[in-house]
């Protein structure tokens, strides 16, 4: 790379850079828009009672002891596949 002159060495640095900052942008406004779409949505799922309650039991592992329930928040819009709730949940905690 020494051996390049300064000048294009320096266009092509500027170049990477240039392309790094639009592919960041890109990526950035991509996830916004992910967000603001799975919001809407979560808003109508809401008012459509789409999200249901699910409760898993809790058990102790050397005796099997019933112990208690977790329960589960499930998205299934209909038509669609499962979100999880790693998706919707920091959403909605956003309201």
């Amino acid at each position: 790379m020494s051996e390049l002159p300064s000048a294009l060495l320096t266009t092509i640095l500027s170049a990477g850079a240039s392309v790094g900052l639009l592919l960041a942008f890109l990526l950035i406004k991509h996830q916004i828009t992910a967000r603001q779409t799975i919001q809407q949505r979560l808003v109508l799922a809401l008012k459509r009672s789409e999200i249901e309650l699910a409760y898993q039991p809790l058990r102790r592992i050397g005796t099997r002891e019933l112990v208690g329930f977790e329960a589960l928040s499930r998205w299934r819009p209909p038509g669609d596949d499962e979100i999880p709730p790693a998706i919707f949940v920091p959403i909605a905690h956003r309201f």
